[in-house]
C-alpha cells in the first residue's frame, strides 16, 4: 500500500494540472513523468499510457494456490485475480508493460531467495503460473500491473506454506559493504553514492564481462524491498557506456535488499546486495 502512495503522491504534482481534460499520459515506470498528449517517456523512451489523473486507487488482488495451502518443493499453481475497488468486479483490461501485463515478484521472509515469473491471462480474467518455493516459510507475492486506464500498480500480499508456524518477522538484513557480484562471465559492482529519503537517487551498477542482452524491454531490472517487506520499488535501467543506472525514490529510510537482474547468453543473472537510505538532514516540511 505504500509504494502505492508514493506513486501518488508523484502522479498528483502534475496531474492537478490535466484534470480538466480528465486523464493524463503515464510513464508506467516513472509516474512523475506526464504529458497532456501520447508520446514517450522522457527518462526510459517508454510509450506513455493514459491514465485518468484523479484515480488513485489501488487495485486489490486475491492470491490463491492449488494445492491450498501452498506447498513447498513442489510444483503447484499459483492463481491471482485483480479488482475494481469501487465495483469490486474482476479487472481483465491491462497494459503491456515491458513486454508483460505483468510482472510477479515472489520474496522469502528473510530475503535471500527471489523469483522474477510472468503469469499467463487465462480465459477466465485471471493470472496463473506454475511456481515451486524452495522451503517452508513466508513469503511475499508482490504484483507489478497497470490496469487499463489507471496508474501503475504495486500490490503485496502474504503467502504462508503448509507446516510454517513461526510468525512474521523481519528479515534483519546486514550490510556487510559486499559491493560486487560475479556470475557466468558478468560481473556487477554496485557504486557508492548519497541515497536519502524523499530525494531523487540514482543507483548505479557497473557491468563489465560478457555482453549483455535485452531482457524483458530493457537491459536491466531492479527491485528494491525494505527488510520488513512493506516497501518495494521496481525500476528499469538503459545502459550508459558500462553503467546501468536506476533512477529510484527512497519512501522511507532503513536497510533494503536490491536484486539487479541482466541477461547474457540467454541466461539471467541475478545480483543481490543490501543497502541503506538515509533520513534527510534537514526535514522536508521545514525547507
Amino acid at each position: 500500500m505504500r509504494s502505492l502512495v508514493w506513486i501518488a503522491l508523484l502522479v498528483i504534482q502534475v496531474a492537478v494540472a490535466h484534470a480538466q481534460s480528465g486523464s493524463v499520459y503515464v510513464c508506467p515506470m516513472h509516474a512523475d513523468v506526464q504529458s497532456d498528449k501520447p508520446g514517450n517517456c522522457s527518462r526510459c523512451g517508454m510509450t506513455l499510457i493514459e491514465s485518468r489523473g484523479d484515480d488513485f486507487r489501488e487495485f486489490p488482488i486475491a492470491v490463491e494456490t492449488m494445492p491450498k495451502p501452498a506447498v513447498a518443493g513442489a510444483d503447484m499453481r499459483l492463481r491471482l485475480s485483480v479488482f475494481d475497488p469501487t465495483s469490486g468486479q474482476l479487472v481483465r483490461d491491462f497494459e503491456r508493460v515491458h513486454e508483460k501485463l505483468l510482472h510477479l515478484f515472489i520474496v522469502s521472509e528473510d530475503l535471500s531467495y527471489l523469483d522474477h515469473l510472468h503469469p499467463q491471462l487465462d480465459s477466465d480474467g485471471r493470472f496463473s503460473l506454475l511456481v515451486r518455493l524452495p522451503k517452508e516459510g513466508h513469503y511475499q507475492v508482490i504484483a507489478d500491473f497497470v490496469p487499463r486506464g489507471g496508474i501503475p500498480q504495486m500490490v503485496q500480499r502474504p503467502l504462508l506454506t503448509q507446516g510454517h508456524r513461526a510468525g512474521l518477522a523481519s528479515a534483519h538484513l546486514v550490510d556487510t559493504g559486499v559491493r560486487q557480484f560475479t556470475s557466468d562471465g558478468v560481473t556487477l559492482e554496485l557504486e557508492s553514492a548519497p541515497r536519502i529519503v524523499g530525494a531523487a537517487s540514482e543507483i548505479t551498477v557497473r557491468a563489465t564481462g560478457r555482453t549483455l542482452e535485452p531482457y524483458l524491454g530493457t537491459i536491466a531490472h531492479l527491485l528494491l524491498v525494505s527488510e520488513d517487506l512493506s516497501e518495494v520499488v521496481h525500476a528499469h535501467s538503459d545502459l550508459d557506456g558500462n553503467r546501468l543506472r536506476f533512477d529510484v525514490h527512497f519512501p522511507r529510510p532503513g536497510r533494503y535488499r536490491l536484486w539487479v537482474q541482466v541477461q547474457a547468453s540467454g541466461k539471467v543473472i541475478t545480483a543481490p546486495f543490501v543497502i541503506t537510505a538515509d533520513r534527510p538532514e534537514t526535514p522536508f516540511l521545514s525547507r
